[in-house]
């Protein structure tokens, strides 16, 4: 009987393993399958710890799939036995997750209160990585309501965190963070030193979306200041790496396509 046990055990963690895999190739379906099969053999097992964590992973593809409120239910739900099991890793884990919902669907006061809470667990357990994580978070927050001051104030605590623990991709996606403030602000040379230094970490990394993402930060500036042919050369390098990852279709490439056909049109009238 324990050995029957045991393999179901495996088997489950076998789909999970293969849900991940899926998820992060953006085969949303399959991975749904193989985490709703895991469900339910550790629901057989009774194992709370099991299904609690296969909740967020299915959370985590709806979240994906833009459907909320079906992930805000499973978060939920593997919130109240993460508390059941006092577990307060996985309590935090479920927080952030919620806050998530809630900032993307535009309920801020709602995210804040659950990324606030999830920040005091990750501290009290000097979880450092993931406190800089809650922190970006809370700063997607005061950004979207246009609270700059406070917005830059928790990306730069973000920040300092990537950097004390020498976390190079979130140190990326932080300065570019704190260079979007800046742009909104029209501090435009502060706007392009921030997107620089990310620029220079995506080509390190060899991380080709973020860079695509970070030139056209960058080209925006260039466009601003009536740079026109910096900003064209820019778009089209951005649009170039798109191009290069089968991307050439997407909204984004086509959004690159206006930007440069306005850019020339601007150089030409100049």
């Amino acid at each position: 009987m324990d050995e029957k046990l045991s393999e179901l055990a495996q088997k489950a963690n076998l789909l999970t393993n293969m849900g991940l895999k899926y998820e992060s190739n953006g085969y949303y379906e399959d991975a749904l399958n193989c985490y709703q099969e895991a469900l339910m053999i550790n629901e057989h097992l009774g194992d709370l710890k099991g299904k609690a964590d296969c909740l967020n992973n299915i959370g985590i593809v709806f979240n994906a799939r833009g459907n909320y409120g079906e992930a805000l239910r499973v978060y939920k739900e593997a919130l109240i036995m993460d508390e059941h099991l006092n577990d307060i890793s996985g309590r935090a884990t479920r927080l952030n997750n919620i806050g998530e919902i809630f900032r993307v669907t535009g309920q801020y006061k709602k995210a804040l209160k659950n990324y606030e809470e999830a920040l005091k667990i990750y501290e009290q357990l000097k979880e450092t990585s993931r406190s800089g994580v809650i922190l970006n978070n809370i700063g997607l927050i005061y950004d979207a309501r246009g609270e700059y001051k406070k917005a830059i104030k928790f990306y730069e605590e973000a920040l300092n965190i990537s950097e004390k623990l020498d976390e190079i991709s979130t140190r990326a996606t932080r300065l570019n963070n704190i260079g979007v403030i800046y742009k909104k602000q029209e501090n435009y040379e502060k706007a392009l030193k921030f997107y620089s230094q990310a620029l220079e970490i995506d080509e390190h990394l060899g991380d080709m979306p973020g860079k695509a993402t970070t030139l056209n930060n960058i080209a925006t500036i260039q466009f601003i200041q009536e740079h026109y042919e910096e900003a064209i050369h820019s778009f089209e390098h951005a649009l170039q790496i798109l191009t290069e990852l089968g991307l050439e279709n997407s909204a984004n490439a086509q959004t690159f396509r206006n930007n440069i056909e306005y850019a020339k049109q601007k150089l030409n009238e100049g």
